[in-house]
């Protein structure tokens, strides 16, 4: 069908066109699929868990429990999308009860310090 068979007015039939009614008349069934989407393959949770694991024991040293925490925090969230989301979530937890905690020790020691005159 070209354009001037437009412009005239004519009518093309289904059927006419090839590959539309191949199967005697009937539409032709395609094949279906559906295309599943991967989570990503990341170490990141395992990484985060064992990061906020040792911050758990770095707190106690602010200058090394605040980034341990930060980075099991980001660690963490990174790989909330993986397969490993419950250790994803216990690496943030970890890593914000680490930062909690330094913060902690930073305010009770300057508290000790103050009362202490030094």
């Amino acid at each position: 069908m070209n354009v001037q068979d437009l412009l005239s007015g004519q009518t093309m039939l289904a059927s006419s066109v090839p590959g539309l009614f191949d199967n005697g008349g009937e539409p032709v069934q395609y094949a279906q699929y559906t295309r599943q989407v991967e989570q990503p393959e990341t170490n990141y949770s395992l990484a985060a868990i064992i990061i906020g694991g040792f911050g758990m024991i770095a707190w106690c040293i602010p200058i090394l429990g605040i980034p341990t925490g930060l980075i099991a925090i980001f660690l963490g969230a990174r790989s909330l999308r993986s397969k490993d989301r419950l250790k994803a979530i216990i690496a943030i937890i970890f890593g914000v009860t680490c930062v909690l905690l330094s913060v902690v020790n930073i305010l009770v020691s300057a508290a000790v310090m103050k009362s202490m005159g030094l």
